[in-house]
């Protein structure tokens, strides 16, 4: 492993917040955005076939859980960041029933929910993948790569672990996206 100063640690500590706080700035302006684009009497999508609105909301809410996994350093407040978007969506569909030429919908709702689970697995991957390779970490358990670890668990560098099975002593990959 190649020698760190403290300087360069700094450095990129200073990147790392610089960061974060654009991506702050990117996420704020992305609820702006779509609450902008939830309350327009009229929206004229780019493609137009039936129930592509549904794919416009859950593009839009991935988007909107995703990026606060970049935006704050601590997983806790990314995730509350993320759920908040679920009382987001319901608050915008709701007040799009008050909104000349748009209508209150149950579905784009669900849609909304699916896009933030769909965003909160990809956001915590993604950061996972990102700050690792940055760090030049390898694997979970600082660098050991299908090395044997704490209780019968081995580290794997996709991002998940092995865990020994109870009776049979097989092998079974779990992917640890939320846990």
């Amino acid at each position: 492993m190649p020698f760190i100063t403290t300087g360069e640690k700094e450095l990129k500590e200073n990147h790392r917040f610089l960061f974060s706080r654009v991506m702050q700035f990117v996420w704020i302006a992305s609820i702006a955005f779509v609450a902008y684009l939830s309350l327009n009497p009229r929206v004229h999508f780019p493609f137009d076939f039936r129930n592509i609105d549904k794919l416009y909301h859950s593009l839009a809410y991935l988007w909107l859980a995703a990026v606060p996994f970049f935006g704050f350093q601590r997983f806790k407040t990314a995730l509350a960041g993320a759920c908040l978007m679920l009382p987001l969506g319901i608050a915008l569909e709701f007040a799009q029933g008050f909104v000349a030429g748009r209508l209150f919908s149950i579905s784009d709702m669900i849609a909304n929910a699916i896009g933030v689970l769909l965003g909160v697995s990809l956001g915590r991957y993604l950061k996972s993948r990102f700050w690792r390779l940055e760090s030049g970490q390898r694997g979970r358990d600082n660098g050991q790569v299908g090395g044997a670890s704490r209780r019968g668990r081995e580290s794997v560098a996709g991002g998940g672990e092995w865990v020994k099975g109870n009776a049979t002593s097989r092998l079974r990959f779990t992917p640890s996206l939320f846990f």
